[in-house]
């Protein structure tokens, strides 16, 4: 799985295997599609920092922004999700 802490990314990283050797930063690292995101992104090749909500909330933009520029990433995914959609 992840081995740090990442995201955003468009059409242009459809194809990752072609994106060999860069670094990649996953928000909300600990989830279903975090987990498998940072599992896809490793086999291609990516170096991949992945973080959870304890470490870095999305709900908090200075702490976001500060992650980005401290890990100056090719690609950023934002895995994040509210799950209590029933309440």
């Amino acid at each position: 799985m992840c081995t740090g802490f990442v995201i955003t990314g468009g059409p242009r990283y459809a194809n990752l295997e072609f994106s060999m050797s860069k670094k990649a930063l996953i928000f909300g690292s600990q989830g279903q599609l975090g987990i498998e995101m940072a599992r896809q992104l490793q086999r291609n090749g990516w170096n991949v920092t992945c973080l959870s909500r304890a470490v870095a909330d999305v709900r908090q933009g200075d702490v976001v922004r500060s992650f980005i520029e401290s890990e100056a990433p090719e690609l950023v995914v934002n895995c994040a999700a509210y799950n209590t959609v029933d309440r």
